[in-house]
């Protein structure tokens, strides 16, 4: 029912903004690798973007998970959307003939599946091992034709073979474009760099290219929360393998063009792609050795200093203690002393500290970790 659903959205509105108002979450979070990780990338991608909303994206990153694991299960979620740029000649495509089917990871991220399975579209999802393992029956009950769930491992030796075959054998794959989150192997080979936002990014290849080699279109649905109950489902215009370009030349062009269409809506709602928790694996971090700006002599005795957090972050793995340069994306190791005066700043002004000596205090101000 109506009342049901928007009901349950209200609830994990209210459950979420109760989260973050709870005793030392604030903190909590501002020491944690995953909130200086993304916001280092946040500072890289959208230098626009001020440095107080980063932890107002982080928040959203949270709210939108928790809608998408609700709106995976529900069953009346596609009576509430959308649907955007979907013509009659492209949902012919997706009925009658093999496509790539792409998504990202934003928004409510599974919907798209689900408007596939209401328009008894077959597929065949790529994920990592661990994702099928751990979600594979919800998958199952939710994301596929009844009886119909296929998988093929995002690690496997013969991915590329699988694919193909099933783009031969007339049945589409599904794949999230910014699936990201293991470690990355033979990078150079296996990506290519494109231009995104202010950055370069490393991206997955190899579905575009095995799109060209079976002659399949790419279809790319995104969807996006507009507002708190006006969801929307937006298909790109579908790509089709241009014969008059080299192979390689298609796909640079082919994955600029996806990721292209893809900044618009991470411009408008950042706090809605979960990808920024993991996005420092796919950039390209060029070294610079400039700094902001020349730091003035002072005199450490009289003047009041600070914490330069807007830059500078820290956090914990385990028992060590890190000192992370969003700027230049970089982690130092530091002592547990330094940690905790650092920690301290974080809630406090910052001026001198009795536990760190002079010629430390000048290192720290000389490097911006600390500012006047």
């Amino acid at each position: 029912m109506k009342a049901d659903y928007f009901n349950r959205i209200d609830e994990i509105y209210s459950q979420v903004e109760k989260k973050i108002k709870e005793i030392d979450y604030y903190d909590k979070v501002l020491e944690s690798s995953q909130y200086n990780l993304m916001s280092g990338s946040l500072f890289k991608m959208l230098p626009k973007l001020k440095y107080e909303k980063h932890y107002d994206v982080f928040n959203g990153i949270q709210l939108h998970n928790t809608l998408t694991k609700f709106e995976q299960t529900s069953e009346d979620v596609l009576d509430y959307i959308t649907i955007e740029n979907l013509s009659r000649e492209t949902l012919e495509l997706l009925k009658n003939n093999p496509c790539v089917i792409s998504t990202f990871h934003f928004g409510s991220y599974r919907v798209l599946n689900k408007y596939l399975v209401e328009n008894n579209i077959s597929y065949t999802a790529i994920a990592p091992r661990s994702i099928i393992e751990s979600d594979k029956e919800c998958f199952e009950k939710n994301m596929f034709i009844k009886g119909d769930a296929k998988f093929i491992e995002f690690e496997a030796p013969n991915v590329a073979f699988q694919i193909l075959r099933e783009l031969r054998s007339g049945r589409s794959v599904f794949v999230y474009l910014d699936g990201f989150r293991g470690n990355l192997n033979n990078i150079s080979s296996e990506c290519a760099i494109i231009n995104f936002l202010e950055q370069k990014l490393y991206v997955k290849k190899g579905i575009i290219q095995l799109a060209s080699i079976a002659n399949v279109p790419l279809i790319t649905g995104l969807s996006y929360r507009k507002s708190k109950n006006d969801v929307r489902l937006h298909f790109f215009d579908p790509i089709q393998d241009d014969k008059s370009k080299d192979r390689e030349d298609f796909v640079q062009d082919t994955l600029e063009n996806v990721y292209n269409q893809f900044s618009y809506f991470v411009n408008q709602y950042p706090e809605q792609w979960e990808a920024w928790m993991y996005l420092y694996k796919q950039m390209v971090i060029e070294t610079n050795t400039q700094e902001y700006e020349k730091k003035e002599v002072i005199d450490f005795n009289n003047s009041q200093l600070y914490f330069n957090s807007k830059r500078f972050g820290i956090f914990k793995i385990l028992d060590e203690n890190f000192l992370f340069d969003r700027y230049k994306f970089i982690s130092y190791s530091i002592d547990e002393n330094l940690y905790k005066s650092l920690q301290r700043a974080l809630k406090y002004d910052l001026h001198k500290v009795s536990n760190i000596d002079n010629s430390m205090i000048e290192e720290l101000y000389y490097n911006n970790i600390l500012v006047a």
